[in-house]
Formats: structure tokens, sequence, C-alpha cells
């Protein structure tokens, strides 16, 4: 072996970190079955309540951004370690880096169709069959309350 393949496994650095990309693969997979969860949980409230809850959201997003920092710690591709050695992300970014502002302006809108006669003809004959077909199945603007 060559002395600089020696320094290598020689050093502690690495190999505390062989150990910890171990002990946060062990946690990711505990965390991926906690956000599978989050998730049926969310989508549980969804179809009964017809609304999202908040809070399971942001943890699912933390989550899913903690996982990302585990991904990039054990690939290499960061130094941070992650929590518990680290901080808890707060869900607001993506891929776990600053978000790069962009110095382009938005694109500007297009223009507007020009309507001919046709197009206005057509338009018209569809909204009058949508009213004709709300009418016949008694399904109007009437909101009904159900309590």
């Amino acid at each position: 072996m060559t002395d600089e393949i020696k320094d290598n496994l020689g050093n502690p650095d690495n190999w505390l970190r062989a150990v910890l990309i171990v002990v946060f693969g062990l946690i990711f997979y505990v965390a991926v079955w906690v956000l599978g969860l989050v998730v049926l949980l969310n989508l549980v409230v969804l179809l009964v309540t017809g609304r999202r809850n908040d809070n399971l959201s942001e943890f699912g997003a933390q989550t899913g951004d903690y996982l990302m920092q585990i991904i990039r710690f054990a690939t290499l591709n960061s130094e941070v370690r992650p929590f518990p050695f680290g901080e808890w992300p707060d869900g607001e970014e993506a891929d776990g880096a600053p978000e790069e502002k962009s110095e382009e302006p938005a694109p500007a809108a297009e223009p507007a169709k020009k309507t001919t006669r046709k197009t206005a003809k057509k338009t018209s004959k569809k909204k009058s069959k949508r009213k004709t077909a709300k009418k016949k199945t008694g399904t109007g603007s009437k909101k009904t309350s159900s309590s």
C-alpha cells in the first residue's frame, strides 16, 4: 500500500464519517416510514374534512427536507451533519440549499386573442347549452346547506 492510502485509512475523520453514514442510513429508513404515515394520515384528514391539516403538511415538508439532508451527507455532497448533530430543517427549502434568485425578469403576458364573430357565437351557444342543462337537472346556482 502507498503512504496516501495508509494515511486515508488511518484518518479518524473518515471512519467517523463512515459510522455516521451507517447510523443515518438507519434513521433514513425509519424517517421514510414516518413520512409515509404522515402522508396517509393527511390524506385521511383531507377525505374526511375536505381540507388538509397544515401541521401535518408542514411536518411532512420538514421530514422530506431532513431526508434530503441525510442523502446529501451520505453521498458526500455536504459536510453539514443532519439532525440530531445539526439543525432540524424548517421545511421551506426543497433541496436543503439556499434558493438562488434569478436576475431574469418575468416573461411578459401573451397578447389577448382576437375574438371573431364565429368564436363569439360558439361561446354564447356553449353558455346557453350549459344554462339549459342546469335547469333540466335542477342544479342551478342555488346552494344547499348540509349540517
